[in-house]
């Protein structure tokens, strides 16, 4: 027969997934996003393709990101096997993920703690904070999701093997960590976070002897952790080295040691800050200047004064000190001192390190009102007031990822000056075809830059150098010949080395009769690739134009000897014979495009490059063969 302590577990349970469903279901109608979805899912052939044993092999065996983590991608192999490409199943997949890890969470909690209410608060900030929308929200940051669920599977096992250690409980503890470690190499930290859960709220380190507390108590907690030490110290070294390789680590060149010191402060009390007060939230914060030196030294110490404070509450008020350093510990490979990539901090860094500062909200919360006469009422309302709080905070930051427009849109709005920013917009509106505000946001990514790196740079003057040439044909079809010339050469100087660029140029200059500076810039095109059939066919027809008969015979010739396929050389060949007045040789070549399947009878019947053949016998007889009349 239920109790009614379980009866308002369930209840517990019920909110849990409802705030959980009203704060995210949204998702399910967003589609993905282009910053790094398409490299974790619809644009990388090895995860599109669903489950098969060279998928499984590749999971395992690629650093591709500069990550090893392959259950992360065997998630999302599984999701495309499922799913295909529809967006809202992939979002599906990341909202289970957290559902479950918010329920694991409160099953750990108030089982270690013996409390119900103060765990379902912690665990309902945990599952509906505005911090949590970018792991939620985000399919390319799935690590997070899946090592968080294997972690708190791992801290289940670590409970039991504590209450009982058999090898069995101490052997799963290391199976889950492993495959944390397999799903975020990150996640390194966890030994040193079940050191913390000693101390608190398991009281492995109690001990009324404090000399015989080190001795017979720490040495032995410290023995049983040694494998999983050793497993986080292959990780590190491994995923240090991949990272290194693929150029996402910062050299002390770029950013001394001084400086990586220097912004831990920063990075702590952003995301203190961003925890009481979630507002503003960015999918990207441009890297902060260092700050002074007065400014870091107080940071530090204001950080190491508190420290020291809860260390010395550390037996009255055993929390503070738990959810501190558990709140350090998570950031600690994220905190600055190891720096990636061109960002300092991140909301999706938080999805665990949270719990740590939740801990202290709630508990210090409830310790400040116990003996206040109502404290339950008072409780209840202060959760009640956070609860709805968080909710429609979340809910509002859910709908921020609708699409790639509104997430950096959003971004622009908290930042104007946002490197990253502009330029995913710029690949955005680039992706609907409005080529005009794409070089905007391209070309104001270009002139902000990162603080310590320019490695995008040549990315995005690419990018804004496709934009000014699709720019470019919009005017040509307009006729707004001098504007598409305008876009054409600004797509040069941006990619000057790129072949469809200079085709574009050649083309331009060839329908303005422009044939020398047509062909200069064809030969160009050559001379960066020398495989481009179309570069060759118009090359040829300048060639035509200008009267250079020979040349354009030659290249025609040799084209279709490479390409035998390729009417269009064909075709343009006779015409070359034509203007030679070589009525025998224009007809056969003609008779060979027709039957190479070129269909264009009207320029065949007007073609002025034609009229040299086109009273000729063979020419009327080629257009009656084929039911065509002159």
């Amino acid at each position: 027969m239920p109790t009614f302590r379980s009866n308002y577990r369930i209840i517990i349970i019920s909110i849990i997934i409802a705030l959980i469903l009203f704060c995210f279901y949204q998702n399910l109608f967003n589609g993905f996003i282009n910053y790094d979805d398409g490299k974790f899912v619809y644009s990388n052939d090895n995860v599109v393709g669903g489950l098969s044993v060279e998928s499984i092999i590749w999971a395992f065996t690629t650093t591709y990101m500069g990550v090893w983590h392959p259950l992360t991608w065997i998630s999302h192999i599984i999701d495309c096997e499922l799913f295909d490409l529809n967006a809202g199943g992939h979002h599906l997949s990341s909202i289970i993920f957290h559902l479950l890890n918010s329920l694991l969470l409160f099953k750990i909690l108030s089982a270690m703690t013996g409390t119900t209410w103060r765990s379902a608060l912690v665990t309902v900030i945990f599952a509906i904070h505005p911090l949590h929308v970018e792991s939620v929200s985000w399919i390319a940051v799935r690590k997070d999701l899946v090592s968080t669920f294997f972690i708190l599977l791992s801290i289940r096992s670590y409970m039991a093997y504590v209450h009982n250690a058999k090898w069995k409980n101490h052997l799963m503890v290391t199976l889950f960590f492993a495959l944390a470690l397999m799903s975020k190499p990150m996640v390194i930290f966890l030994p040193i976070l079940f050191i913390l859960l000693d101390f608190w709220p398991l009281g492995r380190l109690e001990n009324k002897n404090r000399k015989a507390r080190i001795i017979s108590r720490f040495i032995p907690l410290l023995k049983e952790k040694v494998i999983w030490f050793a497993l986080s110290g292959l990780i590190l070294i491994v995923n240090f080295m991949s990272l290194s390789k693929a150029g996402w680590i910062t050299t002390l060149t770029n950013l001394s040691l001084i400086d990586r010191i220097a912004n831990v402060p920063y990075v702590i009390f952003h995301y203190v800050y961003k925890s009481l007060y979630p507002v503003s939230l960015s999918v990207f914060y441009p890297y902060p200047k260092p700050p002074g030196s007065l400014a870091a030294f107080g940071g530090i110490l204001v950080i190491l004064l508190l420290t020291l404070m809860f260390f010395k509450l550390r037996k009255s008020k055993s929390y503070l000190l738990f959810g501190w350093l558990w709140f350090l510990v998570g950031l600690l490979p994220v905190m600055g001192l190891i720096q990636q990539a061109q960002h300092l901090v991140a909301d999706r860094y938080m999805y665990i390190p949270l719990i740590g500062l939740s801990i202290i909200f709630v508990w210090g919360i409830y310790d400040a009102i116990r003996k206040i006469k109502g404290a339950i009422i008072i409780f209840s309302a202060i959760s009640f007031v956070v609860i709805i709080s968080l909710a429609v905070l979340s809910f509002k930051q859910t709908g921020v990822w609708k699409s790639s427009l509104t997430l950096f849109e959003n971004a622009l709005r908290i930042n104007e000056n946002n490197h990253v920013a502009h330029a995913n917009l710029g690949a955005a509106f680039h992706y609907e075809q409005n080529y005009k505000k794409a070089i905007y946001h391209y070309s104001r990514a270009i002139e902000i830059k990162p603080y310590f790196s320019t490695k995008d740079d040549d990315h995005i003057r690419s990018a804004r150098a496709s934009a000014h040439a699709k720019l470019g044909k919009e005017f040509l079809e307009k006729n707004e010949d001098s504007l598409a010339l305008e876009q054409f050469l600004l797509a040069l100087k941006d990619d000057s080395s790129n072949v469809a660029n200079l085709y574009n140029v050649g083309n331009f200059y060839l329908r303005r009769m422009q044939y020398n500076k047509a062909i200069g810039y064809y030969e160009q095109a050559i001379a960066v690739d020398s495989n481009s059939p179309e570069v060759y066919n118009n090359l040829a027809v300048a060639f035509l134009r200008s009267g250079e008969y020979s040349k354009a015979e030659k290249l025609l010739k040799d084209l279709l000897n490479a390409n035998q396929e390729y009417f269009v050389a064909a075709y343009n060949l006779a015409r070359v014979y034509s203007a030679m007045n070589e009525p025998d040789a224009a007809v056969e070549r003609l008779r060979q495009a027709i039957g190479l399947g070129f269909t264009n009878w009207q320029l065949i019947k007007n073609d002025p490059d034609l009229d040299n053949i086109r009273k000729s016998k063979a020419f009327l007889d080629l257009l009656k063969q084929n039911n065509q009349s002159s």
